[in-house]
């Protein structure tokens, strides 16, 4: 049966009345946008805690204060801390959701199950929407017969046939042949409103060529239907052609310019809106206007040399030409706008046309120059930069040689070595590297540190010039660095969301074989931190958009690496992990960084484990998303894939922080942001977590704060202290200030210094940081 009723109405009307709120199931939902724009629709309930009773527990003080906000979407609850609700519409009627009912008989569980742990056995739903489950549930291995009572767009409500388990799962994850067999028999064939009503079905989860290829049976098995089919048809072509505009958008955001322009020319015209084929016309014609801007660059790097009249400069730009024009790009033209400004009317002489290119390709647009010698000094620069970071460690004397060979170059000082780092193409190479499937990059062991592999996916089109935000993928026990990545960009028969939205990612192997759970040792932490600073150096990567995440044993990680690293990530996903250890002292180091916590309900002990920690970060109003799978276990979460992309879009690192405080508890978690700490007191730090006479020992406390009056105060137990300082951190044009220790340690004006920034960035690789100098105490 189904939950809608027979209409004595044209189909069309039934159809499209789904679409736009007519009388159906009524879908009324919350309306919560959160202070980073991230939206979230659903029953919203004010919560003091973390509980889903009424009200989510008690509240001990004399005035209500409701610490938690809690948005219940039927497959899942997204807990946040009231304070990052930027806004809360209630009630919005959204429009009536098709939903069907499958009748389930032979209900007579009376065990219920309360814990879940590893699936160990699943069978495919069967034609009835049965299957079989067998679990790890309490310590015992049990057989669940568990079958679909409800379908609708978003989700699929499930119930335990022989134990008390209600859950549910996405819509999505459903073999499209097995929901259509399912619609089948929750409805009737012989009634058209039947089928049309699997029609709005479709439409409504965004499942338009099933919707397409029912719209074709009705027609053929209801002829005398065929104008509402049609009217109906119109709009789904609307539909498919709108998500097909969003997609090749999605696309060209990625850096994916050939695949877009490929499929403008392709574009489906037929019935689709004249605003729909307008925004593809200009999107092609975008894409032809800028080949024609490449062929006038060629043109003019080939004709102007020999109209300059000193052969130097006229030699010298032409063995440049190559190299322009194979950097030349649509991820680089902007860098070039100055010189196409001129280049059309020849507004400037041939000289200064050329600077403008030459100039514009290394340092950008806005500071480009007219000298021809400088824009020849710039590259000049550029090439020694590049060589000083290939340079092998057996040749680390030329270093040395490279940094006095740029301090004797006219006019290129730190701010010019500071504008050229962020455009520079990579300068390590990586034999083997493929795009859009895994490979695998191998570091040795150094001195005394352990040797560093990880598995890589590049996306579509990966090219120089296109800075990609990177996911950083730690895999759960069990399962290997290419599967962790493969979660995330999909294999090379099925392209991920990664793929799409142009994400790299790298899995780094981060524990020993066959470990079963994480070490929070520093051989651990070495595994990921230097695969991050491996693959900066290596690829074009957005070091202000690098995202931590991980599953199980590499959610533990994931908690633990991204509160002892927080100036390294835009945010971090940990997927059914636990806060255990370190992560129970540095909970607080989570206050600029932004989480994203996904859960089931009945994993284990772990909601009520990490409730008081998640619950602290609420209560201090941290960027937080806390979500919990309803009736679900230790699982992937899948089902959340498009939500994550969406929430990793609106996320950037803070690039500058005037005032914070950290905690540490081990040598190798000491560089917070622009302030770094080494050699911890005895009384700090724990290295064996398993030996609980070791607990009593404390973190340290980190303190920073950056005064108006250029003046940095430090709180700092280390024995060694370092600053790094950029334009970002102080005024290099006003005398500095340090007080550590209710000493000042520094009383001058901070002399920015190339080989103290070219070091920083060839160890760290991070092309959005840039720091000028250090100031060691």
């Amino acid at each position: 049966m189904t939950c809608f009723t027979a209409l004595a109405t044209p189909l069309r009307v039934i159809v499209l009345a789904g679409l736009c709120g007519a009388c159906l199931s009524p879908l009324a939902a919350d309306e919560v946008t959160l202070k980073d724009g991230t939206r979230l629709e659903g029953r919203s309930t004010p919560l003091f805690g973390l509980g889903t009773g009424p009200r989510g527990g008690k509240n001990r003080g004399p005035t209500t204060v409701y610490n938690v906000t809690m948005v219940d979407t039927g497959l899942a609850r997204y807990f946040v801390p009231r304070t990052q609700v930027a806004h809360l519409v209630p009630d919005q009627l959204g429009g009536q959701n098709q939903v069907f009912k499958l009748p389930q008989h032979g209900r007579s569980g009376a065990v219920a199950i309360q814990q879940i742990g590893r699936f160990l056995k699943v069978t495919p739903f069967d034609e009835w929407g049965r299957r079989q489950i067998t679990i790890n549930a309490g310590g015992k291995e049990r057989v669940v017969i568990q079958a679909i009572t409800e379908i609708s767009p978003d989700y699929l409500k499930l119930e335990g046939m022989n134990h008390r388990w209600d859950s549910g799962m996405a819509t999505s994850s459903l073999p499209r042949k097995t929901l259509a067999a399912l619609l089948d028999k929750a409805t009737k064939p012989d009634d058209p409103d039947h089928r049309m009503a699997i029609v709005r079905f479709y439409l409504q989860a965004q499942m338009y060529r099933d919707a397409k290829q029912e719209l074709v049976a009705i027609e053929k098995d209801f002829p005398e239907f065929a104008d509402d089919v049609k009217d109906v048809r119109l709009q789904l072509t609307q539909m498919q052609a709108k998500q097909l505009l969003d997609e090749l958008n999605l696309r060209r955001a990625a850096g994916q310019h050939q695949l877009v322009y490929q499929s403008s020319l392709k574009f489906p015209s037929e019935d689709v809106s004249r605003s729909i084929l307008r925004d593809v016309t200009e999107m092609t014609a975008d894409y032809e206007n800028k080949k024609q801007q490449r062929e006038l660059f060629v043109t003019k790097l080939h004709e102007l040399p020999a109209t300059l009249s000193n052969k130097d400069h006229a030699d010298a730009v032409n063995e440049l030409a190559e190299p322009l024009i194979a950097a030349f790009n649509i991820s680089t033209m902007d860098r070039l706008e100055s010189f196409f400004l001129y280049a059309k009317d020849g507004g400037l002489p041939a000289d200064e046309q050329l600077a403008l290119a030459i100039s514009g390709m290394v340092v950008g647009s806005s500071h480009a120059d007219t000298d021809l010698d400088r824009a020849l000094r710039l590259w000049k620069a550029r090439e020694l930069v590049r060589e000083y970071l290939a340079v092998l460690p057996a040749e680390a004397y030329r270093r040395q040689e490279i940094v006095v060979a740029l301090d004797e170059l006219e006019g290129i000082d730190a701010a010019s070595i500071a504008r050229i780092l962020p455009l520079l193409p990579s300068a390590v190479k990586t034999p083997g590297a493929v795009v859009g499937a895994p490979f695998e990059v191998a570091l040795p062991a150094e001195e005394e540190e352990p040797a560093v592999n990880y598995t890589v996916i590049l996306p579509p089109e990966y090219h120089a010039g296109q800075n990609y935000p990177m996911i950083v993928a730690l895999h759960e026990q069990g399962k290997t660095t290419q599967q962790e990545a493969e979660w995330w960009a999909g294999t090379d028969e099925r392209a991920g969301q990664a793929q799409r939205h142009g994400y790299i990612v790298i899995a780094p192997e981060y524990a020993a074989p066959g470990a079963f759970a994480h070490t929070y040792s520093s051989d651990s932490h070495h595994g990921v931190i230097e695969s991050i600073y491996d693959a900066c150096r290596r690829f074009q990567v957005d070091s202000d958009r690098v995202f931590l995440s991980g599953h199980g044993m590499g959610g533990d990680a994931a908690f633990d690496i991204g509160l002892s690293h927080p100036d390294m990530f835009a945010g971090v996903i940990p997927i059914c992990g636990v806060i255990r250890n370190n992560c129970q002292f540095y909970w607080s180091n989570a206050e600029h960084l932004p989480l994203y916590v996904i859960g089931g309900e009945l994993d284990r002990e772990v909601p009520k484990e990490n409730s008081g920690v998640l619950m602290r970060m609420m209560m201090q109003g941290y960027d937080l998303i806390y979500v919990e799978y309803i009736g679900r276990g230790r699982e992937g979460f899948y089902e959340e894939i498009h939500k994550l992309f969406t929430w990793m879009a609106l996320q950037t690192r803070p690039r500058t922080l005037r005032d914070y405080e950290m905690k540490t508890m081990r040598e190798t978690d000491g560089r917070f942001y622009w302030f770094e700490a080494q050699g911890l007191p005895d009384t700090i730090g724990v290295t064996d977590w398993s030996n609980r006479r070791r607990r009593g020992k404390r973190a340290m406390p980190l303190k920073v704060h950056i005064s108006p009056g250029n003046t940095i105060s430090i709180s700092s137990g280390a024995e060694r202290n370092t600053v790094w300082l950029s334009p970002d951190v102080v005024d290099f044009d006003s005398r500095l200030r340090v007080n550590m220790k209710n000493r000042m340690r520094f009383n001058d004006f901070p002399e920015p210094d190339i080989e103290t920034m070219l070091e920083d960035y060839r160890r760290r690789g991070d092309r959005q940081q840039i720091f000028w100098t250090r100031l060691d105490f």
